[in-house]
């Protein structure tokens, strides 16, 4: 009785030329491992799957051979190996290898596949030593990086100590959500408590006093003597309910510069003021530049001047954002947006960034 022959991808020889002899050794040893799970013994039929399989392009490749180069599998294998061993060129390889790093959210066992990967391509006679190298170059953490080159670390104990600091990170992690929740709990029940008991005890002075928001005064208020800021209207924002010393709304006066995104995606307000501002210091392509620290931001905004300090410099991409100076409908001139790795201290992030023209040369 004929049995039905299990599904497996043929091979692409025009797919990427360029890559055909990387892509062979991967789907031969494939193959093999195929007809090792079927059980297949028989040399002719190893052939004569390995051209079935192999689809069209194989099966061309394979008639123009001369007849003794395709006589057994053995043969045919080895002919087709010939073939396809002048495409990899460990040159390239090698150089492809320098340029991996270590991705978001790649742990260090999926970083280490992936270079031991291509450092099979290159022809190197100590493949370790140089997934060391590029180990050590390619990870995220600064902190591994100096104590590998600190300790020289083998590639087994650079292995070992990333694990043991990314299962560190995530139990730490769980700890401190778990401490949050339960915070969080904590102050529900104590509010409901509070509710339940606040019927049946006589009113007194709460021996924790804080300030209204409203009027800026003690609160809470006492019964006979209601907030004063009840039903008067803002000076700075015109709003009812609170005076102008507590107002929470940006204060024209200090205010200079505000940027608003009236976009679909994004709300933006950077802004920048008479008064000092906070600052940090960041790296981005390994060129420190100054930052002004606007926590209620949702997108960052850099100087077409400190971009054009950058090196490289990234490419920019078109951008449909809409950005106005604040309480007018003049467009900010915005370049381009463009995505970059950023380091802070021992944390690097991807991030995106929008290039504007035309203002001064602190970044947002």
């Amino acid at each position: 009785m004929a049995s039905i022959l299990p599904q497996f991808p043929p091979f692409k020889i025009r797919e990427d030329e360029v890559s055909a002899g990387t892509r062979w050794k991967k789907w031969f040893a494939q193959f093999e491992n195929l007809i090792t799970g079927m059980d297949i013994t028989s040399m002719a039929r190893k052939k004569a799957l390995l051209i079935h399989y192999g689809g069209d392009e194989i099966f061309d490749l394979v008639d123009t051979f001369s007849a003794d180069k395709k006589e057994t599998y053995d043969a045919l294998r080895q002919e087709l190996d010939r073939y396809f061993t002048p495409r990899v060129n460990p040159t390239y390889e090698a150089f492809k290898l320098r340029k991996m790093k270590q991705i978001p959210q790649e742990n260090v066992d999926q970083f280490h596949v992936r270079l031991r990967t291509q450092a099979a391509l290159c022809s190197f006679t100590d493949i370790d030593r140089e997934i060391l190298a590029q180990l050590i170059e390619g990870i995220t953490s600064s902190k591994l990086r100096k104590k590998a080159l600190r300790e020289r670390l083998t590639l087994d104990q650079l292995i070992t100590e990333a694990r043991n600091e990314e299962l560190t990170e995530t139990q730490a992690r769980d700890i401190e959500k778990t401490d949050q929740a339960c915070a969080i709990s904590g102050k529900s029940q104590h509010k409901k408590g509070h509710e339940k008991t606040r019927g049946k005890q006589p009113t007194t002075t709460p021996k924790h006093k804080t300030t209204c928001r409203n009027c800026g005064g003690t609160f809470p208020h006492p019964s006979s003597r209601p907030c004063p800021a009840k039903g008067k209207t803002c000076l700075n924002c015109k709003k009812p309910n609170h005076f102008a010393k507590v107002c929470r709304s940006l204060k024209r006066a200090d205010v200079k510069q505000v940027a608003e995104d009236n976009s679909d995606s994004d709300g933006v307000f950077t802004l920048q003021s008479g008064k000092k501002v906070p600052t940090t210091t960041v790296m981005i392509n390994n060129h420190a530049i100054k930052f002004v620290v606007d926590t209620g931001a949702s997108v960052n905004v850099i100087t077409n001047t400190a971009y054009k300090a950058l090196s490289p410099r990234p490419k920019l991409s078109p951008s449909s954002t809409s950005v106005y100076s604040y309480n007018t409908k003049e467009k900010l001139p915005i370049l381009g947006c463009f995505s970059s790795r950023v380091r802070y201290k021992e944390r690097t992030i991807e991030a995106q960034f929008y290039v504007v023209e035309g203002l001064d040369n602190s970044s947002k």
